[in-house]
């Protein structure tokens, strides 16, 4: 059914338009109505438009809610509000200043281009997030890292608006109130471990690349000359590609390091005190730790970064035996307890993702090593160096001369008449003295007395004091005195060296648990005298234990302190003995530290010598058996796939899984009580925890070095979550360089830091039995086998148990993905090519043996016929 069209027609808009009063105009006298003229209704537009914009301009309220046309900064100058354009931005590019001509007006802008804003706004997030990464410290020797992103202010209705920017040097747009943002960032807290603040090195840090950006261009610069005269071909092509992406790079670094000094000024208060008419930019800032863990205020970044920079210290001092706090190495005597040592174990464990059982000692052995190479030669200490004439002069006669002043202080002696001064300086033991040293004598005495009827205690006469009147005196002296000085000197030079060769030839002496040894060398003899324990406190060596018993090795020798120290505390030795050199030699010989003994706390974690062996013989002894089959049965192309028991993992290695490990005389390593390491375990994966794979890797000679691989990932890619699964490497060898052990790269199991790193690789290399404990999801690889023996490693795989489950990989340990190769046969009943070729050669020989006594019989039987034959007729 059609719809019926309306026939009315619709009525003109004019009909229904009010009427509205006429009003005379008051230039012409005219009425205006509604349909006036064009050319008036323009004329009056821009008429009340000019009238109105010479109101503003006239009138100047910041508070009112119209926009202003200019503002008053602190100084009183007038700033002027005006928008830029594209045209405006791009002018400033090209003349690398401000487009607006007037240099006598300051101006505000608003950037009517969103993408000009972002442009800004990049460039400002780069330089917070730089300022605040060098704010932290880093952890591990990895950085924090700061995710800072800046958008656009909101008016009430929710709608983005334009923040005020300026055109600051070389024509860069910059937003107006950027001093104030970097005004807001604090200084940060004293982190322990670092010395240096966090401004200085920042300076430092910028200091550093400003230098390297002119170095870079002076090279190129050096470049472009030699490369004037020469063709362009492809590579300089690529060259030159090259280096204008280093000089984009470097002016955007130059502009971030440039915004990072910007100053407060009168423009830029302006901007930030009218934020309440156009508001500053949303800048929000996400702090992320090394260990990714994520912190969205500055307060709690700062304190969590205190926390790590008190474990780095921690770490420091137990793995690499260096005290930061104190600046100093620790004794070679220290023990860490089982208790600390699975307190520093979880630390490193969370930080690199690794723990070598064992770890806290490892750091002894190469000073024990440079302990004993210095121990083959005289040690530095001991190489006395020369003295001139006036340093054996002061030595000679300061003691004497300091007591001579002690006592004039204490008596009062220094009233005396000049006379009896000049005999007081005279008796100091000297070739001879002339008369200005004594004036200068009388002088300082005259001074530094004091009055008896002084209640005050008398003032000391240090030994600085005497070196100081002992130069005066020196200066005095006649030119025969100097020479005569500086030939005593001379000699003495050669008899230390006599005596110090000597020296040299002393024998290492044994320490007992209560006796230490001075070896006392005269005329090339010497003597073993025990030495006295104050010496050795007081010349500033560490006194060993009383319960070492270990070599002892050279640590001071003629002219060190030590032997000053050791000749000054008889007390049959006079002063006058001080002036001239010693005639014999004191060598303080203290005992060498021990290296960890075999009662460490971490020894208890690790397999003894019988069970590795268990285990290298079982593991042997399946391979072998694999092998057997495999040549038995003719399975060389499934052996390429793998089997359940044995697959190949690279060219040279195997992983194998051993049947026999199941047995009760393995439960070493299937019992989790039992199992030496699983204390260990327990304190990274907790109390529920479960065995999932158990076997051996093998590395022949020749093998190759193994990819770059982890041996899990993450469970989940939004945060970083705990270990779920944990590996424990135990070599059956004692691992060396050549047989190619592990490499690990550390920290590389937090999330988004799995590539690897060549500034973090560590290879542990330990003993047999010793535990390696790394992350599931920790990168490594094995190193190429350079030596001519086989590197087993038994390995152990460990997961936590949530609710009855655990984790179980199905990519590395699945039995569908591998062949079955069935029943093993024995190797031992399973002869080689060579026992095979004996075995048919000596069958051979057997049948060739048996063809010739059969033919043998044959012939003889033969022969003994026609004899029978003739013998019966005759009969």
């Amino acid at each position: 059914m059609e719809a019926r069209r309306s026939t009315r027609v619709r009525a003109p808009a004019q009909a229904f338009a009010p009427e509205l009063p006429k009003v005379k105009d008051a230039a012409t006298g005219k009425k205006r109505g509604r349909m006036s003229s064009s050319k008036g209704g323009a004329r009056k537009k821009t008429k009340t438009a000019g009238a109105s914009n010479k109101n503003k301009s006239t009138r100047k309220n910041p508070k009112r809610k119209s926009a202003p046309q200019f503002l008053e900064d602190c100084e009183g100058n007038q700033v002027w509000l005006t928008p830029a354009n594209l045209q405006d931005i791009a002018r400033a590019q090209q003349t690398k200043r401000s487009p607006f001509g007037n240099k006598k007006r300051l101006y505000l802008h608003t950037v009517t281009s969103p993408t000009q804003r972002q442009m800004v706004y990049d460039l400002a997030r780069r330089a917070l997030e730089d300022i605040e990464q060098c704010l932290l410290p880093t952890y591990g020797g990895r950085p924090w890292q700061c995710q800072v992103t800046v958008t656009d202010p909101t008016n009430a209705k929710g709608h983005a608006v334009s923040p005020y920017f300026i055109f600051g040097p070389k024509g860069r747009l910059e937003l107006a109130a950027w001093s104030h943002v970097l005004m807001r960032i604090p200084s940060p807290p004293k982190f322990p471990g670092y010395y240096a603040s966090s401004q200085a090195r920042d300076a430092a840090k910028t200091k550093k690349k400003k230098e390297q950006k002119k170095s870079k261009g002076q090279e190129r610069l050096e470049d472009s000359s030699d490369h004037a005269g020469e063709d362009d071909d492809v590579a300089t092509e690529e060259s030159d590609d090259e280096e204008e992406e280093e000089e984009i790079i470097d002016e955007e670094m130059e502009i971030i390091y440039d915004l990072q000094e910007r100053d407060v000024t009168p423009l830029s208060e302006l901007a930030h005190d009218e934020r309440w008419r156009v508001p500053l930019p949303n800048i929000t800032t996400k702090w992320i730790s090394p260990l990714r863990e994520i912190f969205t205020s500055r307060k709690s970044a700062w304190e969590h970064a205190v926390a790590l920079c008190k474990q780095d210290v921690l770490l420091e001092k137990m793995i690499r035996g260096h005290d930061l706090t104190r600046n100093r190495p620790l004794p070679l005597t220290t023990v860490v307890p089982a208790k600390k040592a699975l307190h520093v174990g979880q630390l490193r464990f969370k930080r690199d993702g690794l723990w070598v059982i064992g770890q806290e000692d490892m750091w002894k052995l190469p000073r024990s090593e440079e302990d004993e190479a210095a121990d083959r030669t005289i040690p530095s200490a001991t190489q006395r160096r020369s003295l001139s004439a006036l340093q054996l002069y002061i030595q000679s006669n300061r003691k004497e001369l300091q007591q001579k002043r002690q006592a004039a202080l204490h008596s009062g002696a220094s009233e005396a008449p000049p006379e009896q001064e000049e005999k007081k300086s005279d008796e100091i033991e000297q070739p001879q003295s002339g008369a200005a040293a004594s004036e200068s004598v009388q002088e300082e005495t005259k001074s530094d007395a004091v009055p008896r009827s002084s209640p005050a205690k008398p003032k000391k006469f240090t030994l600085k004091e005497a070196d100081d009147e002992l130069r005066k005196m020196w200066k005095a002296l006649s030119t025969l005195e100097k020479e005569s000085w500086k030939k005593k000197a001379a000699s003495d030079e050669s008899a230390s060296s006599t005596a110090t060769s000597a020296a040299a030839t002393v024998t290492p002496l044994t320490t007992s648990k209560n006796e230490k040894y001075v070896s006392e060398v005269s005329d090339g003899e010497s003597t073993h005298v025990p030495l006295n324990p104050q010496a050795v406190q007081q010349s500033g060596r560490v006194t060993p234990s009383s319960d070492v018993s270990e070599p002892a090795t050279l640590t001071s020798s003629v002219g060190s302190p030590a032997h000053n120290v050791a000749s000054q505390s008889d007390p049959t030795r006079t002063e006058a003995q001080f002036a001239t050199p010693p005639t014999s030699s004191a060598v303080v010989v203290a005992p060498k530290a021990a290296l960890p003994s075999k009662s460490a706390p971490w020894k208890k974690w690790c397999l003894d010598a019988a069970k590795v062996k268990q285990c290298y013989d079982a593991g042997m002894e399946h391979y072998d058996t694999v092998i057997a089959t495999v040549k038995a049965r003719d399975l060389h192309r499934e052996l390429q796939d793998g089997f359940d028991v044995l697959r190949e993992r690279g060219r040279g290695r195997f992983d194998m899984e051993l049947p026999a490990f199941d047995e009760p005389e393995f439960s070493f390593l299937t019992d989790l009580k039992k199992a030496p390491w699983m204390p260990v375990v327990r304190s990274i994966l907790g109390k529920d925890v479960v065995l999932i794979h158990k076997g051996i890797f093998l590395a022949f000679p020749g093998a190759e070095t193994q990819a770059y691989h982890q041996d899990g990932v993450h469970l989940t890619s939004q945060t970083q979550r705990d270990a779920h699964a944990i590996n424990v490497f135990v070599p059956l060898v004692d691992l060396t360089m050549k047989h190619g052990p592990t490499e690990f790269c550390l920290g590389t199991h937090i999330l988004n830091k799995e590539e690897y790193d060549a500034n973090f690789v560590e290879t542990p290399v330990v003993s047999a039995g010793t535990p390696i404990i790394f992350d599931y999801r920790l990168g490594h690889n094995g190193l190429a086998n350079k030596s001519g023996s086989c590197r087993p490693v038994l390995y152990c795989t460990y997961a936590c148990e949530n609710n009855g489950k655990e984790f179980r990989d199905s990519v590395n340990f699945s039995r569908k993905r591998y062949h079955r190769i069935g029943d093993l046969i024995n190797s031992r009943t399973i002869l080689s090519r060579q026992d095979r070729a004996e075995k048919r050669k000596r069958a051979m020989e057997q049948i060739a043996s048996e063809e010739e006594e059969a033919a043998l019989r044959e012939a003889i039987q033969q022969s003994s016929q026609p004899v029978e034959s003739a013998a019966s007729p005759s009969a």
